[in-house]
């Protein structure tokens, strides 16, 4: 998954950008610009607190988000009305569980929907995927570097917020994104319309800490098997329609999870199963590798990145995808099968790995 889209902040989301300052808050000042480079360095334990000015507002609105990722499943990302530093309460925002996605509404939170091993809503891998992005057109160095919250960061350019694949960069539009080593996203400014509609900036970065002062919100009770959404079930456990694959085995120095059965259902025709597949999710510290193996209506669409061809050594023909999640690795069979895998690993690790994926037969 990727971070929250900051086009949700527009509408009373989670996800925010630069903007004002902060009692005690260092403002950005420009530093030596360092090359563009991957990096698979990703902290487990991190907890951002970003002020957030919302432009399309009259006057402009600001607000807080804090981010809290224990990766690679367990998130937390609230808005706040006032400085959430000074023990102010979230008004809003989302948790992620394995197996549960909750929204935070009037200080109740409530399950949303059910939740495959993947990352947090609000979180992202562009840092591992840095140089395919920018030979793909989806992504360049801006040439500036700035030093955001006592920590250096290089600005990145994307054509909109990243959110799932990336599009290439065209137009006008553009969100620049300033990445630290570790591909912690320190500051945001989305231009839309050739408008500056959204900023944040990072006021405050805990890696391997959180902030005793922030009130965190209410926790999620146990996670149910189904979630309320109608068109999602996910259950622990193998799922028949991913039999055509041989079982994955966890890539070197990451431990494998219990695998989980998906089944996706047409919302509005709850009996319609649309897709049925099985994920096997693999783990080492802040990373993650995942494999799904499903038949029926592919969880990609064409033509939503430029992909890149692969050729796999036991599944043949595939293409490359840049997400804001990372790399993916899709593979289309006969009979409406088909294989996915994401990562959180640059996309050569990525291939290697997936070249020992292999039919069960």
């Amino acid at each position: 998954m990727a971070v929250v889209a900051a086009a949700a902040v527009l509408g009373g989301g989670a996800f925010g950008v630069i903007a004002g300052t902060h009692t005690g808050a260092k403002a950005a000042v420009p530093v030596t610009v360092a090359p563009l480079t991957d990096t698979t360095v990703r902290p487990q334990h991190v907890q951002i607190v970003y002020q957030v000015a919302d432009y399309t507002a009259t006057p402009t609105r600001t607000s807080w988000e804090v981010l809290t990722d224990d990766r690679p499943f367990d998130e937390t990302d609230l808005t706040y009305t006032t400085d959430p530093l000074l023990g102010s309460q979230p008004s809003g925002g989302t948790v992620d569980t394995l197996g549960a996605v909750y929204s935070l509404t009037a200080g109740h939170l409530g399950e949303i929907s059910a939740n495959p091993p993947t990352l947090g809503s609000g979180d992202q891998a562009l840092s591992v995927e840095l140089t395919d992005l920018v030979s793909r057109g989806l992504a360049r160095a801006v040439g500036q570097s700035l030093e955001v919250a006592g920590r250096r960061c290089q600005v990145v350019r994307f054509s909109g917020p990243p959110n799932g694949p990336i599009p290439p960069l065209t137009g006008t539009d553009h969100d620049d994104l300033c990445l630290d080593s570790s591909g912690l996203v320190l500051s945001e400014s989305w231009t839309y319309q050739s408008k500056l509609v959204l900023q944040r900036t990072a006021i405050e970065v805990g890696v391997g800490s959180v902030d005793p002062q922030i009130r965190p919100g209410p926790a999620p009770a146990s996670a149910s098997t189904a979630g309320s959404n109608p068109g999602l079930a996910v259950a622990d456990g193998t799922n028949r329609a991913s039999d055509f694959l041989a079982a994955p085995v966890a890539p070197a120095g990451f431990a494998a999870e219990q695998p989980v059965s998906v089944t996706v259902t047409n919302p509005s025709k709850p009996s319609q199963v649309v897709d049925r597949s099985t994920v096997w999710s693999f783990v080492s510290g802040g990373l993650l590798v995942t494999v799904e193996a499903g038949s029926g209506q592919l969880p990609w669409q064409s033509g939503d990145t430029t992909t890149g061809p692969e050729t796999l050594v036991g599944l043949g023909a595939a293409t490359s995808a840049l997400e804001s999640y990372g790399p993916e690795i899709r593979v289309q069979l006969s009979g409406g099968r088909w294989v996915r895998v994401d990562g959180t690993v640059p996309l050569g690790q990525l291939v290697a790995y997936a070249d020992r994926l292999a039919d069960a037969g």
